[in-house]
């Protein structure tokens, strides 16, 4: 938590919010690119990369890609300094747009 909040400059709000991507060009240019904020955890835990985003045009987040092998390769997920869910008032099935900065 401490290395998230140092590298992506806010604390995240416990939990994250699961995407389904529906466009798979766009999912595996992201998961191409050798960019992004490299995240190293303690023992036990497993690394990603995270890329800065903005949520519904509002919210400054992020995208988290694990680096485990059996995740399933069309889903996002997303971290953000509040339960995104509760403040957009989230149900499953909703379409919902993330701009991501590939740095």
């Amino acid at each position: 938590m401490k290395q998230l909040k140092k590298k992506l400059e806010f604390t995240p709000f416990p939990g994250t919010l699961n995407l389904q991507i529906t466009s798979k060009t766009a999912l595996e240019g992201l998961r191409d690119s050798t960019k992004g904020i490299k995240i190293e955890p303690p023992k036990g835990f497993h690394s990603g990369r995270c890329f800065k985003a903005v949520l519904l045009g509002e919210v400054q987040g992020a995208v988290v890609l694990p680096d485990v092998p059996s995740y399933p390769s069309d889903v996002l997920e997303i971290l953000a300094p509040i339960n995104l869910r509760e403040k957009f008032n989230l149900k499953d099935g909703m379409e919902l747009s993330v701009t991501i900065w590939l740095e």
